[in-house]
This record gives C-alpha cells, sequence and structure tokens, in this order.
C-alpha cells in the first residue's frame, strides 16, 4: 500500500496540471471567439500556438543575456586590469606597460594550467610578482647581450629575492615560457629600450583602456 500510494498522488497531480493547463488555453481560445471568427478548439489551439511560442523566444532571450554575462565575466577574469599597473597617462611608462604585457601573459597561461591549485597566492598577485622578478632580470641586461630573454634560474633567484616562496619548477617553467613569449616579437624594441635604459620614459604604443 505504502508504495503505491507515491504512485496514485503522482497520477493525480498529472490530472490536475492537464486539466489546469487545459482549462487556461480554453479560457484564452473563449476568449478569442468573441472578437474574431473562431471556433472554440481553433481559439484554444491559436492560444496554445502563442504561448508556446512566446515562451520559446522569452527562454532564448534569458538564455543569451545569461550567456553574454558568462561571456563578459569570463573576459574581466581573463585579464589583469590596466589600473593595476598605471592610473595616469604619465604612470604609462615603458617598464608598467612592459609589465602589464607580461603579467597578463603569464596570467592567461596560469589560470588555464593546472598547476595554479597548487599556489596559494592570489594569482594576479603572483603574475604581477613574476613580471617584476622578470623586468628586473632584463633591466640588468647589458645592450650587447644577445638574447632578451628569462631562465627558469633567473627568475627563482628574482623572486626569492622580492621575498617570495620558492614555487614548483612546474610553476616556474610555465612562467618562464609565457614571460618569453611576449618577450620574442618584441626583442627590437626591448633592445631600443635597455640600449636607451628608457624605462621610465612614456610608452609610444596605443593607450590600453583603464578597467
Amino acid at each position: 500500500m505504502g508504495a503505491i500510494l507515491p504512485g496514485v498522488l503522482t497520477a493525480i497531480l498529472v490530472i490536475i496540471s492537464f486539466a489546469l493547463v487545459l482549462g487556461i488555453f480554453l479560457f484564452f481560445g473563449w476568449l478569442l471567439t468573441l472578437f474574431l471568427p473562431f471556433s472554440l478548439f481553433e481559439g484554444a489551439l491559436l492560444s496554445m500556438i502563442a504561448c508556446l511560442v512566446t515562451g520559446s523566444l522569452w527562454q532564448t532571450i534569458w538564455r543569451f543575456g545569461a550567456s553574454g554575462e558568462e561571456d563578459k565575466n569570463d573576459f574581466e577574469a581573463d585579464e589583469i586590469p590596466v589600473s593595476r599597473f598605471w592610473s595616469t597617462s604619465a604612470d604609462r611608462t615603458w617598464e608598467n606597460w612592459l609589465r602589464y604585457i607580461i603579467a597578463n601573459s603569464v596570467y592567461e597561461d596560469l589560470i588555464e594550467s593546472p598547476h595554479w591549485v597548487e599556489v596559494t597566492d592570489d594569482l594576479q598577485d603572483l603574475s604581477i610578482g613574476l613580471a617584476d622578478a622578470a623586468l628586473e632580470i632584463l633591466k640588468a641586461k647589458s645592450p650587447r647581450s644577445t638574447r632578451l630573454r628569462v631562465s627558469k634560474g633567473g627568475l627563482k633567484h628574482e623572486m626569492v629575492k622580492m621575498g617570495h616562496p620558492v614555487y614548483q619548477d612546474d610553476l616556474l617553467n610555465l612562467s618562464v615560457s609565457s614571460v618569453n613569449a611576449v618577450l620574442m616579437p618584441m626583442e627590437r624594441l626591448l633592445r631600443q629600450i635597455v640600449r636607451e635604459q628608457s624605462w621610465d620614459e612614456p610608452a609610444g604604443v596605443p593607450e590600453a583602456p583603464l578597467n
């Protein structure tokens, strides 16, 4: 008896729901017959179709809005805001611009890598710290250096010197790869900055919006 009762209640709920929905469509169909030359069946059928189309339309609109908001949040999560590097045009020096570019490259790779779960630091702070360490290596380079790159050993040394903990090799390897991937295409620009020691001069590149 105890096993039958839930089934009976479910059947009753289904019948009541069906009757309620049918009653709603019949009511709207009856309203349509008052103004249009429809039979009750045609009016009920038309109201049912209209309700289904309207419901589908609003569901699509809601999903599109929710998807757009998720994409916006994902985009915001995948970039360290410019405001963490400079607040005015005067602060947008070559050094700060490079910090922004390098830190975001590292940050993007960190959030896509399984290794970041081993890190207790805030990922944005960690990425900025790695960018700072990379810049210290670059600023110490001689204008006659053949390769403007960073190594895992150099990055590890600078991070420790700046007070950061010693991170796992996998994390450092990923960071070195991210940094050098940014440095390679701009080697000519870097050589000019290193040669002229223009780290504190305004960056002559299109300005990114403050966010």
